[in-house]
Parts: structure tokens; sequence; C-alpha cells
């Protein structure tokens, strides 16, 4: 299911938690592709790490 998400045209930008292996295979997969823009589909990528943080814009500084 995730190949279908990563490879289907209307994917944006991709935000990924897990191995490095498949880390490698998704930025395989994103090589050479546009979004609207023509500019390339963003990965953010945490390997390894045991407590994953996502902080976004409506995040306090302090």
């Amino acid at each position: 299911m995730g190949s279908k998400l990563i490879s289907d045209k209307r994917t944006d930008g991709v935000m990924f938690t897990g191995s490095t292996q498949v880390a490698k295979l998704i930025q395989h997969n994103l090589t050479g592709r546009l979004n609207a823009q023509q500019q390339p589909i963003p990965l953010i990528a945490e390997t390894g790490g045991l407590n994953a943080m996502i902080v976004d814009s409506s995040a306090l500084t302090e």
C-alpha cells in the first residue's frame, strides 16, 4: 500500500519514520519526480530513532 501512495502523482511530499533501508527505497522512488511547481517531491525521513517528533507551524517555539 505504501508504494502506491508514494508513486501516486497526487503525493506532494512524504514523511517517514522507520528503517534506513526503507527510507532509501522511498528516496529512490521519488528521485526525478517534480510537483506542480516543478520542484522535487520532499522527503522527511526519521530513521533509527526511538521517539520521533513532528513539529508543524502551530507549535509554540518556547
